[in-house]
């Protein structure tokens, strides 16, 4: 029996160690939340152009009103990168990082589509990124090592 239940939590821990998946949520004008998205994060190398051929362990994307958000790498060492792609940047977007309590930890304003969030004074582990522009609102979890 003992043998049973070791076996069942070794499996359950690495499931749960090599599941990679965020949640995603979409905001309506109000500020009430009106989905919820599940996303699986991709374990996969690319070399591609629009990251100036940056190796990325995993990334997230999502759609931001017209256009897509990709983040990455997720999990980051040190820097995490937030790619705006085909977004008309009227207003300062607002990246706004928090831990896993609520508590805002860097907020970050720009009106480029290619930012960089420092994680190095960060300790190990799960954090929410939002990243607000006019309506448009989306939240993704990161996770440092």
């Amino acid at each position: 029996m003992k043998q049973v239940f070791i076996i069942i939590v070794s499996i359950f821990f690495t499931q749960l160690v090599f599941a990679q998946t965020a949640v995603s949520y979409t905001y309506d004008d109000a500020g009430n939340r009106i989905t919820r998205q599940i996303v699986t994060l991709p374990s996969k190398e690319s070399n591609n152009k629009k990251y100036n051929n940056e190796s990325k362990s995993s990334e997230v994307e999502d759609v931001f009103g017209n256009g897509n958000i990709t983040i990455y790498p997720n999990p980051a060492e040190e820097l995490l990168n937030v790619y705006l792609e085909n977004i008309e940047i009227e207003e300062e977007i607002l990246l706004q990082l928090y831990d896993i309590n609520g508590k805002l930890l860097k907020t970050n304003r720009t009106k480029d589509t290619k930012s960089t969030i420092n994680l190095s004074n960060n300790t190990a582990g799960m954090y929410i990124l939002k990243i607000i522009s006019g309506n448009n609102r989306a939240e993704f979890t990161v996770v440092k090592k």
